[in-house]
């Protein structure tokens, strides 16, 4: 098309991508798309390319088809007749009409006969100039005169150039299809992988945060134990004040007297004794009423006395014994007791509420301090 409006360097860059397309594709006809490559390079005063182009053509003539063979033959003694080189140019248009002749094909013989003339002439052999002339006129009077050769030709180019066009055309989409694709496939997979770097980060963060729990709970154990070993070895140490403060504690009546300082802390110490040496909060039916028995005192004054020395009700300062033994027992790697005979054993009715309270209190399950004391284990 931008050859026949004459716009003959457009014309060249699609005739390149055209060839590229046509080697891709092993297109049938390939000398009329050499031959075109030549006519556009001619025009453009690059003879010696375009008689590489017309050559390539020729080159193809077992497999080309005889028009396009006939037209090489044409647009190479063009450019000969351009250079003065008359016997090469006569030889060039005598093999296309000898062709044309042989295969009977009337395509392009008129300008075969007519530059065969034209070349006769300026090579000063008028004689077969007029004798070329004369059946240059003879041709054009046929049927297919040159008009329409010419028509058929441009019509032959203008559909093999639009249609090397439209192939380019769907080449570049399915092309750029291509890419988006992959672009986006690549867009995909970099999220996934940030998505999971983040997850995973966050997972190390989380476990590393669960593992200093456990490391900081198995530390302040292991601190009260030594403790607990020095309060026993002070006492063993001298008996009878021993004794002394146990009968003061005893015979204490809080139900029938007011709570002065001194009580209350003598109530708490009694109340604290009973956690840490009877453990009775493992008892699943514990009351207030129970322990305010036990204590020779009532509910009133347990209540208060535990929210004053605390800051806790009854049954957060009860639970909070059971979650503190809970801990202690877990952060023993060689406890292997199930968790819901742990939790029965600690006095909960509800392996619900014993998940609820430690993981409260701790910032993670039963389950998950457990794995973690394990894992810290196997480290060691």
């Amino acid at each position: 098309m931008y050859y026949l409006k004459k716009d003959y360097q457009t014309a060249l860059k699609y005739i390149q991508e055209a060839e590229f397309v046509m080697i891709q594709n092993d297109f049938y006809d390939q000398s009329n798309i050499y031959n075109l490559y030549g006519y556009i390079l001619s025009n453009l005063n690059r003879d010696e390319e375009a008689i590489s182009y017309f050559q390539k053509a020729l080159d193809l003539r077992e497999q080309g088809q005889t028009s396009s063979v006939m037209n090489a033959y044409l647009g190479y003694a063009k450019i000969l007749i351009k250079r003065h080189q008359y016997p090469q140019a006569i030889r060039m248009l005598n093999a296309g009409i000898e062709l044309s002749n042989k295969q009977e094909s009337p395509i392009y013989r008129s300008d075969l006969l007519k530059s065969l003339s034209q070349c006769y002439e300026a090579a000063g052999m008028f004689q077969e100039a007029l004798s070329y002339h004369k059946l240059f006129q003879i041709e054009n009077d046929s049927l297919y005169n040159a008009d329409k050769e010419r028509a058929v030709g441009e019509i032959r180019v203008r559909y093999d150039v639009e249609r090397q066009e439209n192939e380019i055309k769907k080449n570049k989409l399915i092309l750029l299809q291509k890419e988006k694709k992959e672009q986006l496939l690549i867009s995909i997979i970099a999220v996934i992988i940030l998505i999971s770097l983040s997850l995973y980060y966050m997972y190390w963060r989380k476990n590393h945060f669960y593992l200093t729990i456990v490391r900081q709970n198995q530390e302040a154990i292991r601190r009260e134990q030594q403790l607990q070993k020095q309060i026993r070895a002070l006492k063993n140490t001298d008996p009878d004040q021993n004794d002394e403060v146990k009968e003061e504690i005893a015979t204490e009546k809080y139900a029938s007297s007011s709570l002065t300082e001194e009580k209350k802390s003598s109530l708490f110490l009694h109340l604290e004794k009973l956690m840490s040496e009877e453990r009775v909060y493992e008892d699943n039916l514990l009351t207030k009423e129970k322990v305010a028995e036990r204590l020779e005192s009532n509910r009133t004054y347990l209540s208060q006395v535990i929210n004053e020395q605390t800051g806790q009700t009854f049954t957060q300062y009860i639970n909070n014994y059971r979650i503190n033994e809970a801990v202690r027992l877990l952060s023993d790697p060689y406890n292997q007791t199930p968790l819901k005979a742990l939790s029965s054993s600690l006095g909960f009715n509800s392996m619900t509420t014993f998940y609820k309270l430690f993981q409260n209190a701790v910032g993670m399950t039963p389950a998950q301090y457990k794995e973690r004391v394990q894992k810290l284990h196997k480290d060691k």
